[in-house]
């Protein structure tokens, strides 16, 4: 199945959402390890976007590729119109 394939993310902002991000990169032979690896970062960077204790739209891009989705799909609310917050 292509990732497109799978249902919009819920995002409610509770463990499920962060759960299901965490389930779809591990579904795609990643890992929040190696996001931060690749973007020079600590784990605990990408751990905290994930479970929105923070945000950086850096770190956020990069998930979003693992996943083949875009930011606002993920976190609709972190995104003003045209930009980032």
């Amino acid at each position: 199945m292509k990732q497109r394939d799978l249902p919009v993310f819920q995002n409610t902002g509770t463990l499920s959402h962060r759960e299901e991000i965490k389930a779809r990169i591990r579904s795609r032979g990643s890992n929040m390890s190696k996001i931060a690896k690749n973007l020079g970062v600590a784990p605990s960077t990408v751990q905290a976007v994930v479970c929105g204790r923070s945000f950086s739209y850096r770190v956020a891009q990069e998930i979003a590729s693992v996943l083949g989705v875009t930011v606002p799909e993920i976190w609709p609310d972190k995104i003003q119109s045209e930009g980032q917050k």
